[in-house]
């Protein structure tokens, strides 16, 4: 095995999901409770208001970001997270436009929901991806019932 060297870049991140990176040298990262997090290229850091109602139970929340691939173009970023449903909660998929000074997702909408949610706090799967055409993919998981996998 070759050796490697560990640098880390930021700290006091709380319950880090995932981080995508922007074309300025910045990146966003999601933390479990809600919170979606930009650093710049010099790893100053700022919370992103405007997000989603978000369930935080169990193993949801603010789940994946994905940066559009026309992000220089269209500043659109896309959110995966587990949303309230009838005292359960479900896998949902929304897409807003990150602010020029980067304080705020604006306009965003909730574009996927699955219809069937649950009230187990687990599975909620959550990657998103945007192929070379613009097709997304989005993992749902199985919510902890293995049949629906």
């Amino acid at each position: 095995m070759g050796s490697y060297d560990i640098e880390e870049i930021v700290d006091g991140l709380d319950g880090p999901w995932a981080i995508d990176f922007l074309p300025d040298g910045g990146f966003l990262v999601t933390e479990i409770d809600g919170r979606l997090l930009h650093f710049d290229a010099k790893r100053a850091r700022n919370d992103v208001g405007g997000l989603p109602e978000i369930a935080r139970r169990g193993q949801g929340g603010l789940l994946d970001v994905t940066v559009a691939r026309d992000f220089d173009m269209s500043r659109e970023v896309f959110l995966s997270f587990a949303t309230p449903q009838g005292g359960g909660a479900g896998t949902a998929l929304a897409v807003g436009r990150l602010s020029e000074d980067t304080a705020t997702l604006e306009n965003v909408r909730v574009i996927f929901e699955m219809t069937t949610g649950g009230r187990r706090g687990q599975h909620f799967g959550s990657r998103v991806v945007e192929s070379e055409d613009g097709t997304l993919f989005l993992t749902i998981g199985d919510r902890g019932n293995s049949d629906l996998a």
